[in-house]
C-alpha cells in the first residue's frame, strides 16, 4: 500500500501536527510500500511532498493519483473541520478519519455540544459570542455564573482556553484570544477524563480511559497538556468501574451521535458525584509520544503501526 501523510497547516496547531505525523510516519513505514510526508505551510498555500514545495492543487491531484490512501494527521482549523476533508474528496482522493459533516459538527463545540445534549446527555451550560459582541453576551455569561471556562468554539489542542473569574480577566483574554468565535462554559469542577474510538474492525471499539490529574494547574490548556511535569495521565484508569464504563459509552455514543469514521477522542469531566459531562470530540486526535491515544492504545496492547495500518486499509476502500 502506497500511503501520504498529511501535517502541518493551520499555525495555532501546526507543531504539534507535525510531531504526530511524524510518529504516524514512524509507526506505519513497516507495514507499507511506500509513504510520503505531506507538509502543509501555516500559511495553507504550500503542500510539501517529500520535501518539495507544490501549489495545493498539484499535490492533491499528486495525492489522487499515487496514492492509495492519505493519512490526515492534520489539527484544528483546516485540517480538522472539514475543510481538508473536502479538498480530498473534490480529487476523489481516500483519507482516514471523518468526513465533511463530521469534521465540521465535531470542530464546532457548540454545534456537538447541542447535539449531545439535544440526545439528553449532560453537557455544561455555555454561552457563544464572537469577540467584538462580548457586550452584548454580558448578561447571559453573568447568568451562566463565575467562574467559568473561556474556549475558541473552533480551535483543538486546548489552544486559547482559559478559566476566567471576573469581568476584568475576561475582556483581557477575549481581547488576546486569537480566535473570532468565543464560548463561555459552566465550569465543573472534577477529573478530566477521555476516551478514543477506533473503527478497525466489525464495529467501532472504545479505548481504555485515560484519568487527568492536574498537579498544580486548576486547568487543561495547551502548556499543560504538553508538558508532562504538570499533569499526570493515568491509564488505565483508577476512577470507579462503573465511570469508566460510562465514559466509553458516551464516547461511542458521541462516535454515533456526530457520524464519525476512524480514530476519534471524545473528552469529559467527573464531578464530585461522579456524573459525567460531556465536553468536546476531536476527530484528528494528537499522535505525538506524549498523546494520549498513544497512552489508550498501549494500556489495550495495541501496537500503533498495526492500527494506524488497519485504519489506512479501510479507508482505501471506496464506498
Amino acid at each position: 500500500m502506497k500511503i501520504a501523510v498529511l501535517m502541518g497547516g493551520h499555525q495555532s496547531e501546526h507543531e504539534v501536527s507535525i510531531r504526530s505525523g511524524e510518529t504516524v510516519i514512524s509507526a506505519l513505514k513497516p507495514h507499507v510500500e511506500s509513504i510520503k510526508s505531506v507538509v502543509i505551510d501555516a500559511n495553507l498555500k504550500t503542500w510539501r511532498i517529500d520535501d518539495e514545495p507544490f501549489h495545493p492543487t498539484v499535490a492533491l491531484k499528486t495525492l489522487s493519483s499515487f496514492v492509495d490512501v492519505s493519512y490526515v494527521a492534520t489539527h484544528g482549523p483546516f485540517g480538522e473541520d472539514g475543510t481538508l476533508q473536502g479538498a480530498l474528496e473534490a480529487v476523489d482522493a481516500r483519507y482516514t478519519g471523518s468526513g465533511i459533516a463530521a469534521s465540521a459538527l465535531s470542530m464546532n463545540k457548540a454545534a456537538s455540544g447541542g447535539i449531545m445534549k439535544s440526545q439528553g446527555y449532560r453537557v455544561p451550560p455555555f454561552v457563544t459570542f464572537a469577540k467584538n459582541d462580548l457586550d452584548d453576551a454580558l448578561e447571559q455569561i453573568n447568568e451562566l455564573g463565575w467562574p467559568f471556562i473561556l474556549k475558541p468554539i473552533n480551535a483543538g489542542s486546548s489552544v486559547g482556553v482559559s478559566l476566567i473569574e471576573d469581568e476584568e480577566q475576561l475582556r483581557e483574554h477575549v481581547a488576546r484570544n486569537p480566535f473570532v468565535e468565543l464560548m463561555a462554559q459552566k465550569y465543573i469542577k472534577g477529573v478530566e477524563a477521555t476516551s478514543a474510538v477506533i473503527d478497525i474492525g466489525d464495529k467501532p471499539e472504545a479505548l481504555p480511559v485515560v484519568e487527568i490529574r492536574l498537579k498544580d494547574s486548576t486547568l487543561f490548556n495547551y502548556e499543560v497538556k504538553y508538558d508532562a511535569d504538570l499533569v499526570d495521565e493515568i491509564c488505565p484508569s483508577t476512577l470507579p468501574k462503573k465511570v469508566n464504563e460510562e465514559v466509553q459509552q458516551l464516547a461511542l455514543d458521541a462516535y454515533r451521535n456526530l457520524y464519525c469514521k476512524g480514530l476519534v477522542r471524545s473528552d469529559f469531566v467527573i464531578d464530585k458525584d461522579n456524573n459525567v459531562w460531556y465536553l468536546e470530540t476531536n476527530t484528528s486526535p494528537g499522535l505525538t509520544e506524549t498523546s494520549l491515544v498513544n497512552k489508550m492504545l498501549a494500556a489495550a496492547d495495541m501496537d500503533l503501526g498495526e492500527t494506524l495500518f488497519k485504519m489506512c486499509e479501510k479507508a482505501a476502500i471506496k464506498v
